[in-house]
């Protein structure tokens, strides 16, 4: 549990981080040593945790997967070796990331929409939010006690 300056253990920050690459927690569990089912369960129930997680989650995204998907769409729209197929949706792609869809009042100014899109707009967003609030709960799988043998890969 976070001390009072908002520290994590040592324990925790391995979980937070193993969990955040894997998306395992039983795996994320041995890899920080915790012992029982029972811990891991109470320690993913924190909302400190949760939301470790989560900015952990996004970091991976911001900092790793981005950059790589940037270079992939520049190679598709560059390289004259890729299917057109393949540009165009690269095209699309990065006209929704700089224009948004103009779809159903998408991409429009809240003075650009009449009220029903306003009102489905403010609806869509409230919908979203309360996902968002909601604590993300995950069950832990029980931990097996006993060592087992390595297998081929191992």
């Amino acid at each position: 549990m976070p001390d009072k300056k908002g520290r994590f253990t040592a324990q925790e920050i391995a979980f937070v981080k193993a969990v955040s690459e894997s998306g395992n927690p039983r795996a994320a569990a041995k890899a920080a040593n915790y012992k029982s089912s029972a811990a891991v369960t109470e320690v993913m129930l924190r909302p400190a945790i949760q939301a470790a997680i989560r900015d952990h989650e996004l970091a991976i995204i911001h900092n790793e997967l981005l950059p790589i998907a940037n270079k992939t769409l520049r190679y598709a729209l560059e390289n004259g070796a890729v299917p057109w197929g393949a540009k165009m949706k690269a095209v699309e792609i990065v006209h929704k990331r700089v224009f948004g869809d103009v779809d159903d009042g998408k991409g429009k100014t809240p003075a650009e929409m009449t009220p029903e899109e306003l009102s489905a707009t403010l609806d869509k967003l409230k919908s979203e939010l309360a996902d968002r609030a909601r604590p993300a709960v995950i069950e832990a799988e029980p931990i097996d006690e006993k060592p087992q043998d390595p297998g081929v890969f191992d």
